[in-house]
Order: structure tokens, then sequence, then C-alpha cells
């Protein structure tokens, strides 16, 4: 199993933009915490990324995220701070599971665009919540993949 391991880039302030490596499995606690020019990340198509540690990247300067259908867990905070104006989710455990709640509310926090995968988005979204946002378009296509978009 590859990790990132906690603290691994924290701190790091020359770093801009991180590709992962599709066998990246786990991204420890405060990993790219507090990397304050990290402006992009991209966890790739072959994804097997399964979770995201707390705080693991609080101050960085993301402004978009896509959460890859392999990601099972995501620590509470783990996006703290950093700006993300669009969320992408493409994980259904992440989307339907009450263990995510907190996280993705954090996640969601001052996101001013929502999308999830249609395959499983409804309108009940009980677990992710949605109330702030006040439109849904329910079928658009982005690089092939229809999605469920939430704006505020």
């Amino acid at each position: 199993m590859q990790t990132i391991g906690s603290y691994a880039f924290y701190g790091c302030n020359g770093l801009t933009q991180v590709v992962f490596p599709d066998t990246l499995q786990r991204i420890e606690n405060y990993a790219f915490s507090s990397c304050s020019q990290l402006t992009s990340v991209d966890f790739g198509d072959n994804c097997q990324l399964e979770s995201i540690g707390f705080l693991a990247f609080r101050y960085c300067e993301l402004l978009e995220i896509t959460i890859p259908s392999s990601v099972t867990s995501i620590e509470i905070q783990a996006f703290l701070e950093t700006g993300l104006t669009t969320v992408t989710i493409e994980s259904e455990t992440i989307y339907n599971s009450a263990t995510s709640s907190s996280a993705c509310g954090r996640l969601l926090q001052y996101a001013t665009a929502v999308r999830v995968l249609a395959d499983f988005a409804r309108d009940d979204h009980e677990y992710i919540n949605l109330t702030n946002y006040t439109s849904v378009d329910k079928k658009v296509v982005i690089d092939g993949k229809t999605y469920w978009v939430y704006t505020k």
C-alpha cells in the first residue's frame, strides 16, 4: 500500500501542484497542510486512493477538487481553509455515507458549486448537506460523465 505519511509535505511552500500516482492508497494526517502555494491536485483516472486524513490539505489554496470513486474515507476537516469553490464527488461511498457527513460538511462549506455523478445522486441526499445550494441542474455532461450540479 502506497501512503503519503503524516506531515510529509507540511509547510512546503514551493509546492504548487501534485499529480498523484495511481497506486497511492492513503494520504495521512497533515500530509500537505500549510502548503500555501498548492493550487492543484490531480488524482488521475485510475486512482486507487481510499482515504484522506485529518487536515491533510488545510491552508492550501485549492480552488477545485475531484473526490475519486475509490475514496471511502475523508477525515473531518481534511480541506479546512482551502478556498475551494468547486467540488466534484465521484465517490458513491462518500456521497451516501453517514460516516463521511462531517468531513463532507467541511469539504462543501465554502464551495459555490458541487458536482455529483448522476449515477448515484438523488434528491434526498441525506448525508451531505446541500441545503445552502439554491439550484440544481441534473444533466450536466463534463468530460463524458453526467453530473448533478448544485450551485449557490
